[in-house]
């Protein structure tokens, strides 16, 4: 016979292990039964409430969110705080009752940096024994201008160099016309290429340009949707000034006047910019009137200096003689010249050359041929366009000799988007309906956002901007067109 084997203390060993599970499974159990307290932990969630189309704030930064959990039955409540990441935050409540079950009230505020309390929820909810029940609520926006009915925006100015900044404000008003502040407003604009919002508060938004010469609409919408918009027009800076032609002879007591071509550091041209003249020796050369235009008082040669506010500037030479030379040739210059739109203007310049091909003073005659009313051109060679179309404009001088410049006026392709209502914001306030409409910025863009007054099927202010934009291209304001005199030719000496 095999040798006996003793089982005991496998069976001991295992009778230990047995009891060693028992105590962990029953330490591991919520004690439930009759006399014994429940315990539940709950792991409450707070969603949202998402802002209505377009809306939402830029501006708020939720902190925090604080829940109260209150039994229905009586007792004390329960408090847990925690912080936001990335607009997320979990609450966690452990609680003890007595019986199976028992209902609380779950009470949320959502709280931004500021301490202010932005959302908030109230719901009812049933605690069972058990570990990290998840619970789900929606946070209802109940910030003071949840009950904005309409938002009117304000600048400083609606013009801006390019690289600066503009600061915009927005003011709202229920449906009461109770002013409601602060505005929790979600900035944007137009085209982000040309201009960006840099920083915002309650209320304000700042707005940083790029150096282009570009009209862009600034929109400003609260968290239900109600929105206003604003257009501004950035100007670039001058980078780059050109005085045409570089040389004029005059006699004494003739007037004439020079050309300038105003640029930007991207080499697009720049109209309607601010020049300072100035003649180095106003003894010789005087400039007054009209920009460029230059009087001669005595013989002798000066410069004459065109300088941009921002420093850029360019030099021409004068020559004023007491006796002029035979004039055998005239040039004008520019040959061609592309106005766009009525309105627009450009500068010729006529100068004469005698037998040696020196300049020479030239008494001139300006008229427009072959186009007469599409363009007006004065006793200096000053051009205004009066008419789609095209002309010739002539310069004779005195003695016979002329030249000419083909002009043509191009009326911008404007590509207006289909008007739309918008639904009506705003009941019984002054200010009118505000809906959605079209607006254009310097490009061939569209944005819809620009606000629509009731009783007008148009935006607050139309621009007129080219179908693609080029070198020279100039974009217009409808209600700055300015009205021409439609006089045809001048006959004066200079």
């Amino acid at each position: 016979m095999g040798r006996k084997v003793d089982r005991l203390p496998s069976v001991a060993r295992l009778a230990g292990l047995l009891a060693i599970a028992v105590v962990a499974s029953c330490r591991d159990r919520v004690p439930s039964g009759p006399g014994l307290p429940s315990r539940a932990s709950l792991a409450v969630v707070p969603r949202l409430q998402p802002a209505a189309a377009g809306g939402g704030s830029t501006f708020i930064s939720l902190r925090k969110v604080r829940g109260i959990l209150a039994p229905l039955d009586g007792g004390p409540s329960s408090t847990a705080e925690a912080g936001f990441v990335n607009d997320t935050a979990t609450l966690a409540f452990d609680v003890t009752f007595p019986g199976r079950s028992r209902r609380y009230s779950l009470a949320l505020a959502a709280i931004d940096t500021a301490g202010d309390t932005l959302f908030r929820s109230t719901r009812e909810i049933t605690a069972s024994p058990g570990a990290s029940t998840l619970v789900h609520d929606t946070l209802k926006y109940v910030a003071p201008d949840s009950a904005v009915a309409a938002i009117i925006l304000s600048v400083s100015d609606t013009l801006i160099l390019g690289v600066d900044t503009l600061a915009v404000s927005a003011a709202g008003v229920d449906a009461q016309r109770r002013e409601l502040s602060p505005l929790y407003i979600r900035w944007s604009t137009s085209d982000s290429t040309s201009a960006t919002i840099v920083s915002s508060g309650p209320s304000t938004g700042r707005i940083a340009a790029r150096d282009v010469d570009r009209v862009v609409w600034i929109i400003a919408r609260a968290f239900n949707g109600v929105a206003d918009s604003i257009s501004m027009r950035i100007a670039a800076r001058v980078a780059r000034v050109h005085v045409v032609p570089d040389t004029l002879a005059l006699l004494v007591g003739d007037s004439a006047r020079f050309g300038v071509v105003v640029s930007s550091a991207r080499g697009d041209t720049l109209t309607g910019r601010p020049l300072k003249w100035a003649s180095v020796d106003p003894a010789l050369v005087q400039v007054g009137g009209a920009g460029g235009a230059v009087h001669a008082l005595a013989p002798g040669t000066t410069a004459v200096v065109a300088t941009s506010p921002e420093g850029a500037a360019d030099t021409a030479w004068v020559r004023v003689v007491s006796q002029a030379l035979a004039v055998v040739r005239t040039d004008v210059s520019p040959k061609t010249v592309h106005l766009l739109g009525i309105g627009d203007s450009a500068q010729l310049v006529a100068r004469s050359y005698a037998s040696d091909s020196s300049l020479t003073p030239g008494h001139y005659s300006w008229s427009v041929r072959g186009g007469v009313g599409v363009v007006s051109v004065d006793s200096l060679g000053h051009l205004i366009a009066l008419a789609i179309g095209s002309a010739w404009v002539v310069a004779t001088e005195q003695k016979g000799t002329a030249d000419s410049a083909q002009v043509t006026v191009d009326l911008p392709t404007v590509t207006l988007g289909a008007m739309r209502a918008g639904r009506r914001v705003m009941s019984g306030i002054s200010t009118g309906h505000r809906g959605t409409g079209n607006a254009f910025d310097g490009g061939s863009r569209s944005s819809s956002s620009a606000p629509i007054l009731r009783g007008c099927s148009c935006p607050r202010s139309l621009i007129i901007a080219p179908s693609a934009t080029s070198s020279g291209a100039r974009v217009k304001s409808a209600s700055a067109t300015r009205t021409p005199t439609r006089s045809r030719s001048w006959t004066s000496s200079r």
